[in-house]
């Protein structure tokens, strides 16, 4: 089993509105992701880290009519979610011990990338299902990318980093740092695994209807 922590407390100070609730198509952002990785065949839960306007966010996931909210959605709240990406990292697997007979890896995903498939977290859970490994990332023109799966072995690790002094400044950064050499890649020419909506002029070009964007390189950042 694998679960899934959608990483979505930011108050998108970049983009200059809550870019969770922006409009993607029929949905929000944050609704297309959550939506998508209900679709996909992810079997553990879905933990939604949320920390800027927290009640505002929460209840429009709640009334949402097209997330299925029958148990398998957790709402998480991260109120120090301003001290950085890792903490809301640590709320978000909040509970979860290596032990856990189930519970095999944790896919880490970010809110505010909408343009992954449900068919490309497929492939990732097959590789990961597969291979067993202790890391696993998406790979796109030699960039890695989102979602990162690692194993249940490695949550000791990030217990540890929390314990520290200084907690690391990124999310996941630290930890892929120390243990690039155990990385495995999935190789992909899917850009949607490098592009996150930071601006506010990304969102005007990627939204849904405004462009026709390809797989492959061509990606901007």
């Amino acid at each position: 089993m694998v679960t899934a922590v959608v990483l979505a407390a930011g108050k998108a100070s970049r983009m200059h509105r809550l870019k969770q609730l922006l409009p993607w198509g029929d949905k929000t952002i944050l609704e297309t992701v959550i939506c998508r990785l209900q679709s996909s065949s992810l079997s553990g839960e879905i933990r939604v880290v949320l920390g800027a306007e927290v009640d505002r966010i929460k209840e429009v996931l709640i009334s949402s009519p097209h997330i299925d909210n029958r148990g398998e959605i957790i709402i998480k709240k991260n109120p120090e979610f301003e001290k950085g990406m890792f903490s809301s990292v640590m709320v978000g697997i909040e509970g979860l011990e290596p032990g856990d007979s189930d519970l095999e890896g944790i896919m880490f995903m970010l809110g505010d990338m909408p343009l992954i498939k449900t068919s490309l977290y497929d492939s990732l859970l097959a590789e990961f299902r597969a291979e067993n490994p202790s890391i696993l990332a998406p790979r796109c023109c030699g960039r890695r990318g989102h979602p990162v799966l690692i194993s249940t072995s490695l949550l000791p690790d990030l217990y540890k980093m929390a314990d520290g002094a200084e907690q690391p400044e990124g999310g996941l950064r630290e930890l892929l740092e120390e243990r690039r050499d155990e990385i495995e890649y999935f190789e992909t020419e899917d850009s949607s695994v490098l592009e996150d909506l930071d601006y506010r002029e990304e969102y005007l070009q990627l939204r849904p209807g405004d462009s026709d964007r390809g797989d492959g390189c061509g990606f901007r950042h």
